[in-house]
């Protein structure tokens, strides 16, 4: 794709209504300008200005009303490769942006291409499950869906949603929030989305030898959250308070951004949130290893974790902290040079009232049931 040095596509709305739209060049020099035909008394207005390269007319939409202008000077007759494309202040909307369109001749891009990107942009999301939200997230981000691994178990109602305004990437990280879930990108660069069950009766996925860790290592005691608010986007939050842990370790808050339609969802998470993380947990932040010191069987155990996994480290010493040799892994780094090939993971501690045991089912507050039974946590 190829555009004039220095030209720009522009619109501006005039107080009578009309817009005033065309191309022009940095340097002032106007090839197209013009008024639309119709008038616009307020906002929000459906604007398109369109110029095809090489053609001797600029097009200016308006709601649905066309107006053409011709170029009133010859397109210069050299090019230059498109390196950057700039938005000026000459409007304010809520969806306004600048696209490249390359097709075969006769087939560019219309405005009733552009309507149907504004209905997308201005349509909300009706009520979904989690994992449905944030599959018709990766849609409008253009993700295939062959690059999404998403729980079914995901299933936390959410309300409706406008994605006009917003970044997909924060809807999405709200969503997988409401479900108390993760997201992330694998190796394979797939969206995975893991829904809060998995933590229930986890297996541990691989058993790691604790001489297998490069040296020295470290771990941390996390310190207790025991206050927790809840807070959605509308409507009064929950809060839940774990006493006996305020009183033997002091207070420590927490704050949780979710979107959930059912208003029990709030107390419920904070309630789990305060029972899960009552006492301090130990882990060891980061883990190295080197796969050259590793049998192939080593190695393709270490490249086969993926986030999300329970690991367990076997051998480690006598003062290792209890729950310390269980860990989640939450984040994979590579690191390679002509003498090394090293894997780091960062990894959370295992969650649950007991350490390294993982919780059998869902809990809320002081409150189990059993294993069958699905509650939001």
């Amino acid at each position: 794709m190829s555009v004039w040095l220095g030209n720009r596509l522009f619109f501006t709305k005039r107080p009578d209504g009309r817009y005033r739209g065309g191309l022009m060049t940095d340097g002032g020099a106007t090839f197209a300008t013009g008024l639309s035909s119709n008038a616009v008394g307020g906002d929000p207005a459906a604007v398109m200005v369109r110029y095809v390269f090489g053609a001797s007319t600029v097009d200016l939409w308006v709601n649905n009303v066309k107006t053409t202008f011709t170029l009133n000077a010859a397109p210069p007759t050299f090019q230059l490769p498109f390196d950057r494309l700039q938005l000026g202040n000459f409007a304010l909307g809520s969806i306004w942006h600048v696209q490249i369109y390359q097709a075969p001749t006769g087939a560019g891009f219309e405005e009733s291409d552009y309507l149907a990107q504004l209905a997308v942009g201005t349509r909300p999301l009706g009520p979904q499950t989690v994992r449905d939200r944030i599959a018709s997230l990766a849609d409008i981000a253009a993700i295939p869906a062959a690059s999404l691994v998403l729980d079914p178990a995901a299933r936390t109602p959410m309300p409706t949603a406008q994605v006009a305004g917003n970044k997909v990437a924060d809807l999405m990280r709200l969503s997988a929030n409401t479900d108390g879930g993760i997201l992330f990108s694998d190796g394979a660069g797939r969206l995975v989305l893991h829904a809060r069950t998995r933590r229930y009766n986890q297996p541990v996925d691989a058993t790691i030898s604790y001489r297998w860790l490069s040296q020295p290592l470290s771990w941390r005691e996390d310190t207790p959250t025991n206050d927790v608010t809840v807070q959605r986007p509308a409507g009064p939050p929950g809060n839940a308070v774990n006493a006996a842990s305020v009183a033997e370790f002091g207070t420590y808050p927490a704050t949780v951004l979710v979107d959930t339609t059912c208003a029990p969802d709030l107390t419920n998470r904070a309630a789990w949130m305060t029972r899960t993380y009552a006492q301090p947990r130990v882990r060891c932040p980061q883990i190295t290893l080197d796969l050259l010191d590793r049998t192939e069987a080593e190695r393709a155990l270490i490249l086969a974790r993926a986030i999300g996994d329970r690991i367990a480290l076997t051998g480690v010493p006598a003062a290792w902290p209890a729950g310390a040799s269980s860990l989640i892994i939450e984040g994979i780094r590579h690191v390679i040079d002509g003498d090394s090939h090293v894997v780091i993971w960062n990894t959370s501690p295992l969650l649950g009232t007991t350490p390294a045991t993982p919780p059998a089912c869902p809990a809320v507050g002081s409150a189990t049931v059993g294993p069958s039974t699905t509650i939001q946590f």
